[in-house]
């Protein structure tokens, strides 16, 4: 517990009214029938960001407690906690921060870039270690889980973007007092559980490497990387988790965060 909280630092919550994207879509099939699609992406170019951070901004409601993070068709989940005078999150916020730069021990305060280019604003997923033994049919305990996002809607997840933290990115290129620096054989990975209803297990995970040493060449993508979540099916919670090769005693060591923009889901008729 000791060293988890030591990762935490002026984190910020956020609450927020999102605004989405809908279009409407239409294929055939080979027996003439039609299928109508009504898909949805999460759109976060008018949420007000007045909280100033390195090379941008974060969303203006930051600091405030028990103000939910509601989209038309998604609720993202944030906690807060507080330690004297200071707040500590966790879960989504919302910032649009072009900063990349390697800040050592300083990330605590300045952890809202991203490395992938960007000129509109994203999620950034302050989250956890993936848990042992999950299975389909298990279900997953919505207060545990930092970083959920809630269908409102009965819709199938079609895709979402990611890209690396520079919080992170640059831990595992140096080294820190909490996580190694990366070699051939490690990895860092966002992992996708979709829950029905019930907060179960559906099917199988999604997941996406954003850092691959296990092989001979390392892969380390920049960019924003979009991952198809079809194979999810109908749910109704998305759960996001990461897993890494670096892992000590109490879990994770490398810094859990992700970015994500362009959620989408559809409705099919």
């Amino acid at each position: 517990m000791k060293k988890q909280f030591l990762r935490l630092s002026t984190s910020f919550v956020l609450g927020l009214t999102l605004l989405t994207a809908t279009t409407f879509t239409s294929c055939s099939s080979d027996d003439n029938s039609t299928i109508y699609q009504e898909r949805t992406t999460l759109d976060l170019s008018s949420v007000p960001l007045t909280l100033d951070t390195k090379d941008g901004k974060i969303w203006k409601e930051t600091f405030t407690e028990n103000t939910p993070l509601a989209v038309t068709s998604f609720i993202f989940k944030h906690t807060v906690n507080t330690f004297g005078e200071s707040k500590y999150w966790n879960g989504f916020t919302v910032s649009n921060s072009t900063d990349k730069t390697d800040h050592k021990d300083k990330f605590p305060t300045y952890m809202y870039g991203t490395m992938a280019d960007n000129s509109a604003p994203f999620l950034v997923a302050n989250t956890q270690g993936l848990p042992n033994g999950l299975k389909i049919g298990d279900p997953i305990k919505l207060d545990g889980a930092n970083t959920v996002a809630t269908l409102t809607d009965s819709t199938t997840p079609q895709s979402i973007e990611l890209a690396l933290s520079p919080y992170t990115y640059h831990s595992t290129e140096r080294g820190d007092q909490f996580a190694k620096k990366f070699e051939k054989g490690d990895f860092f990975k966002v992992i996708i559980y979709g829950l029905d209803e019930n907060n179960t297990v559906t099917t199988a995970p999604i997941e996406h490497y954003l850092i691959d040493y296990r092989k001979e060449k390392g892969n380390v993508n920049m960019n924003w990387q979009k991952v198809n979540l079809e194979k999810l099916g109908k749910v109704k919670h998305l759960v996001f988790y990461i897993d890494s090769s670096d892992k000590g005693q109490w879990g994770v060591n490398t810094p859990a965060y992700f970015t994500a923009k362009n959620l989408t889901v559809y409705k099919t008729n």
